[in-house]
């Protein structure tokens, strides 16, 4: 596969951190580094196997996480006068003032938000967090549809197929696949998008197509409930450039 997605424009290493810290529910005060380099290494091989181009900024924290790692399983000397030096004491102080960085930030986009609704403009995009219809959804991350992914394609993984003919593909068939599931709907399933495809090759064209549409931000993608599956809402742009 030719095509590539740079990660960068989606999220970095410290939101890849902080999502596996709240998905296993994790003390950020005391967080049990190799089973974080472990879920952290693995992510990042999923990614690449996607063939996605992952920024150096993820190998270099791969690397940090690794040296944390090996220090703390070094034997402890301190001495009467010293005290012990916790060597996740940095990356733990950098996750949670990147942690109030992101909650300032998502206060300030609420508080914009708000201000919009006063005047009669229509914004392009669905709000991070919005009520639509009678459900409350909160904006899905990268990782979040990662997460998903990962389960449908090792749950389909023994599934063996086969074709007299394999059908070329290409990543802007998939965005037409895309678009027009939306005729006469406002939302589509992300787990049933992907699983209704049975070959591997289409679904992982298919999970490109949608982060580059994301990118775009001709459709927004959202849950219900974390971890839960997401839904992919069609914006305002999709009714312009329709296929």
């Amino acid at each position: 596969m030719s095509y590539q997605l740079k990660l960068n424009v989606f999220e970095g290493p410290m939101d890849l951190l902080l999502f596996l810290i709240k998905k296993e529910e994790i003390d950020i005060y005391d967080i049990p580094i190799s089973k974080i380099v472990k879920e952290y290494l693995e992510y990042l091989e999923f990614m690449r196997n996607l063939n996605l181009e992952v920024a150096g900024e993820f190998i270099y924290m791969a690397a940090t996480l690794m040296k944390i790692k090996a220090q703390m399983l070094l034997p402890v000397v301190v001495g009467e006068d010293e005290e012990y030096e916790d060597p996740r004491e940095k990356l733990i102080a950098n996750l949670i003032e990147y942690q109030k960085f992101k909650e300032a930030s998502r206060k300030l986009r609420q508080l914009e938000n708000e201000r919009r609704k006063l005047f009669t403009h229509i914004s392009e995009e669905v709000d991070e967090k919005n009520e639509i219809g009678d459900m409350t959804y909160k904006k899905a991350t990268l990782f979040d549809l990662i997460r998903i992914f990962n389960q449908i394609m090792t749950k389909n993984k023994e599934t063996v197929m086969y074709y007299v003919e394999r059908e070329e593909l290409t990543m802007e068939d998939q965005i037409k696949f895309i678009l027009n599931k939306f005729e006469g709907i406002e939302k589509i399933s992300f787990r049933n998008l992907i699983s209704e495809l049975r070959d591997r090759l289409k679904k992982i064209l298919t999970f490109l197509a949608i982060l580059e549409l994301a990118k775009q931000r001709i459709i927004s993608i959202f849950q219900e409930e974390p971890y839960k599956d997401i839904w992919i809402f069609r914006g305002k742009k999709i009714l312009q450039d329709q296929v």
